[in-house]
């Protein structure tokens, strides 16, 4: 109960209300922050987990599960014969006259 002079009441009680809207705002803010400093849960619900595969995302018979094969030209037709570089002039011709 607030009393005294009705106008002095008034912006008393707009007053509280506003420090009570800061609060509960403020509780809010810090709820939210704390939701986002928990890891993730891992529920029963996770598609990885409904599948029976708790690793997750897996990718079979991917192109770089195998090394490949450079001598052939079928996978690399456009490589052709490569010659090794001497290896006396790997950086390019000597400049020494």
């Amino acid at each position: 109960m607030i009393t005294g002079e009705e106008d002095d009441c008034m912006d008393c009680k707009d007053a509280l209300l506003n420090i009570e809207e800061e609060y509960l705002q403020d509780v809010i803010d810090q709820e939210y922050l704390q939701s986002l400093q928990q890891p993730p849960s891992r529920s029963p619900d996770d598609m990885h987990y409904r599948h029976g595969n708790p690793r997750g995302f897996v990718v079979k018979n991917a192109p770089w599960d195998k090394a490949p094969d450079t001598a052939s030209t079928d996978e690399f037709p456009s490589f052709g014969a490569v010659v090794a570089p001497n290896p006396s002039k790997a950086w390019g011709p000597s400049r020494r006259k």
